[in-house]
């Protein structure tokens, strides 16, 4: 069976791939090769697989949890820019104020 090259970036064919390897009866190896595609891929897709369906070590982290941690850097970006343009404006109008910052 041979898959172009672009098919495995979709979650479905790295799915099915992954679903071969381990309830066929032929080595990781042989499944890659028949699959057409690198052994060492193959091997990390099992790895992510066991590690989304309860399977993992200590430490490892699910693709929903990986999914959720970009998330949230880049929140953190976003409002850590904010706060420098927020920051840069309070400097701006007290300069232009000065009676107004800190004047109850």
């Amino acid at each position: 069976m041979r898959w172009e090259v672009r098919s495995w970036q979709g979650s479905v064919a790295k799915r099915e791939a992954v679903r071969l390897a381990l309830e066929g009866d032929v080595h990781v190896a042989q499944a890659a090769r028949d699959l057409d595609v690198c052994e060492t891929s193959l091997h990390r897709w099992i790895k992510q697989h066991k590690i989304d369906h309860g399977q993992n070590e200590a430490g490892e982290v699910t693709s929903a949890e990986r999914e959720e941690i970009r998330q949230l850097r880049a929140k953190v970006r976003r409002l850590e820019m904010e706060r420098a343009i927020l920051k840069k404006a309070t400097a701006f109008f007290a300069r232009r104020h000065p009676g107004l910052c800190g004047a109850v």
